[in-house]
């Protein structure tokens, strides 16, 4: 049955593994996942400068508060923003109690 094969062959390969979206969404997440640490010393710098008002600093009190709780994320934080951007932490630290709890 010559027929047989060449109907098989015009039919489209099936995928193996995940697709294209599935990989951009993980791409996404992880991106993401990357930027919002990450985000903290532009930030504090641009506050710091007074560029960006005090009150952005509400969409980082959960990651201070993990900080808080984990010693060695808290070192790598501080590190991150005072030596790499620069920022006197002391400053920012002091910002109105209004701002210590999320939005």
């Amino acid at each position: 049955m010559p027929g047989m094969g060449e109907a098989g062959a015009s039919r489209a390969p099936e995928s193996r593994g995940p697709s294209k979206t599935w990989r951009g969404l993980w791409l996404g997440l992880v991106l993401t996942g990357l930027a919002y640490p990450l985000s903290v010393g532009p930030i504090d710098w641009l506050v710091e400068r007074d560029v960006l008002p005090i009150e952005v600093l509400r969409y980082q009190v959960p990651l201070y508060s993990v900080a808080g709780r984990v010693p060695a994320l808290g070192r790598l934080l501080d590190w991150y923003v005072e030596k790499v951007w620069r920022v006197n932490q002391a400053v920012l630290r002091d910002a109105p109690p209004a701002l210590t709890t999320s939005p």
